[in-house]
């Protein structure tokens, strides 16, 4: 049987083209807004019309995307299903034909390749799959629409309301929608628990479950033609630990025995949280006594359990890194540059603190999962050039300002609006060193902070810290004024 590792490779082509559709789908929801308008409470209602109005073109654009990226879906499908389930039963059909020239089976079946009913599982699967497909495209074309409404009114009723400007509602927004991302599955169990899964993550899910389900069909069938009844099941550190307690083992398929207990009844084999079930990691071969002997092992389960927590950290780690990547293309897309910096900037924190997780745990990059499809070199290029230039900033540490105050640093916030604002390097030392002007101290939240003025930045930093706290441009009447113009 095929590892789920396997599985994904198989499927990279497949796997690729809908999160670049999730992706594409996200950009034609945040393109049609700019925080860049001038709105104002008076005119955002003829703005929310205006908007309302574009719904039939933005289903238009994503109806057209969706059929653009699932022209290859139904042919992949067969393909990944076919191939994967032919490959699970390889090695087993080896180990058949030993058990058999040793005389431990009585008979030969039919050829894999012959068997009917083997065939009528691949077919059922890929029908299966397929339609579960049409369900994320139907359920992804809605989630965009519901997005691109959920946008317009929140701008409409925080503007509106004077909850905020339209430039920080709009900004916002589109950030919740990257975080989001577009919706491939939306149910409510018989629990009434609500699941909602992004579509790269319904797409994943979706091929490794149904080809290890295939798999896990195609070999019990087979065992039953040849006429085994044992199978070993896999074991590895660091499994669910629902799943530790029965990895590692020999089961039998039919009935059940003191030593070999029924596959179906410890492991949950055919439901969704069992053995082949969704996100399984697990496989099982075919053991014969006499032959066979065992491959795997259980782990101890403290460890075990450990191992499982470090994943699910690294998991969460790599979350983080994705959705700043969609962060930074919503916010592009939306003309939002500070969101975009501030992406950025985060990007680089989280991707920092997920290689000093793998440094201290020895655990196992794994790239494929921190990518976004569309962010490339250039997008990865400028997000470095960002954290560089906000990091610039860290170098004024040490310097003493005009009136005593010794710099310790600069806070992200600080060089975020630098960059933003196109304040340089030059142009705070020359605030801090050479003011115009110097005001008051000022308490706010607790903090105080004091703001130098130079010729071209306004600089505040608190007195007690010496840390830099933000900065603004000077304005053409402030400076004209501290020089004693008018």
């Amino acid at each position: 049987m095929m590892t789920p590792e396997e599985i994904v490779f198989m499927s990279e082509e497949l796997i690729g083209v809908y999160e670049s559709l999730e992706d594409d789908l996200i950009r034609n929801v945040a393109k049609r807004f700019s925080v860049l308008d001038e709105i104002t409470p008076d005119t955002v209602a003829a703005w929310q019309a205006e908007k309302l109005q574009q719904l039939g073109a933005l289903n238009k654009e994503n109806l057209k995307t969706i059929k653009r990226y699932s022209r290859k879906t139904s042919r992949e499908i067969s393909r990944i299903l076919h191939d994967a389930g032919y490959q699970a039963i390889e090695l087993d059909e080896r180990i058949y034909k030993e058990a058999y020239s040793e005389g431990l089976l009585a008979a030969m079946p039919v050829p894999a390749a012959a068997s009917p009913v083997l065939q009528q599982i691949i077919r059922g699967a890929i029908d299966n799959t397929r339609s579960y497909f049409n369900l994320i495209n139907t359920t992804a074309l809605q989630s965009a629409q519901n997005s691109f409404l959920g946008i317009v009114n929140k701008a409409y009723l925080e503007t509106s309301l004077g909850v905020t400007d339209y430039n920080t509602a709009v900004r916002n927004a589109v950030r919740e929608l990257a975080d989001m991302g577009i919706t491939g599955v939306d149910y409510i169990s018989a629990a009434g628990r609500h699941t909602r899964n992004q579509v790269d993550v319904a797409v994943r899910r979706a091929v490794v479950t149904s080809t290890a389900q295939t798999a896990g069909k195609m070999q019990i069938q087979r065992a039953k033609e040849w006429g085994c009844n044992l199978v070993e099941v896999s074991s590895h550190m660091g499994a669910r630990p629902s799943h530790a307690v029965w990895q590692g083992r020999i089961y039998s398929i039919e009935g059940s025995t003191a030593e070999y207990p029924n596959l179906i009844t410890v492991t949950g084999y055919g439901t969704v949280t069992g053995l082949c079930g969704v996100n399984c990691h697990h496989s099982f071969y075919p053991f014969f006594e006499g032959i066979s002997e065992q491959r795997y092992k259980p782990y101890d389960l403290k460890e075990n359990a450990r191992v499982y927590e470090q994943s699910q950290q690294q998991r969460a780690l790599e979350r983080s890194v994705r959705a700043e990547k969609r962060r930074i293309l919503a916010a592009d897309s939306a003309g939002d540059t500070a969101g975009k910096h501030a992406a950025q900037l985060r990007l680089k924190e989280k991707e920092a603190r997920l290689k000093q997780f793998i440094r201290d745990t020895g655990r196992t990059q794994r790239t494929a999962r921190q990518q976004v499809m569309d962010f490339g070199h250039s997008q990865a290029s400028q997000a470095v050039w960002t954290a560089r230039k906000a990091a610039s900033f860290q170098s004024l540490s040490g310097m003493t300002t005009s009136n005593g105050i010794v710099v310790s640093g600069a806070s992200n916030h600080f060089g975020q609006r630098a960059i933003q604002r196109g304040i340089s390097l030059a142009d705070v030392r020359d605030a801090l060193t050479n003011p115009l002007g110097i005001g008051n101290i000022r308490i706010a939240d607790n903090i105080r902070s004091q703001e130098f003025t130079g010729g071209i930045a306004r600089v505040q930093i608190n007195p007690d810290t010496g840390n830099l706290i933000t900065v603004w441009k000077t304005s053409a009447k402030l400076r004209n004024k501290l020089k004693g113009g008018r």
